[in-house]
């Protein structure tokens, strides 16, 4: 059995399903925000021309054949 395969009990799972709740209200989901928030500025860089001062600013790097180019 690898750990892919590994079976978690019902109380493990309801447990850190209600600590991740807890996490999200105590901090105001900010991860979904954030997601949000970069979605829209990769969004607007792609639609105004992919200027490079606006991708250094923002730290948007490009992958080409599996390279992140920086």
């Amino acid at each position: 059995m690898t750990d892919k395969d590994e079976i978690i009990s019902a109380f493990a799972f309801r447990t850190g399903k209600q600590i991740e709740q807890l996490v999200k209200d105590t901090t105001g989901d900010l991860f979904d925000a954030n997601q949000k928030l970069e979605a829209k500025i990769l969004g607007w860089w792609v639609e105004n021309g992919r200027d490079e001062k606006y991708a250094e600013y923002f730290g948007i790097k490009t992958a080409r054949d599996g390279k992140i180019n920086r």
